[in-house]
């Protein structure tokens, strides 16, 4: 079976805060059923990805964090 056709990037971080924002970021279930992306999912999942990220960088002091997303098609 070929590798999940959804990939998260996450730029500007390290270490601990890393390992935290891409937790809170892991591909949701039900977004890729038999190798196809469920694109009205996909978008609810990029719409929430600012909040997701500012929730995960709290416990670290990032309270006001400026967070920004964009969906990318990479053609193979």
């Amino acid at each position: 079976m070929a590798a999940d056709p959804v990939q998260v990037l996450v730029e500007g971080l390290g270490g601990e805060e890393l390992k935290n924002v891409q937790a809170a970021l892991s591909v949701p279930p039900g977004l890729i059923r038999e190798g196809t992306v469920d694109r009205p999912l996909l978008e609810i999942f990029q719409r929430q990805i600012p909040e997701r990220v500012k929730n995960a960088l709290a416990p670290f002091g990032y309270y006001d964090a400026q967070v920004s997303a964009a969906m990318e098609k990479i053609e193979k």
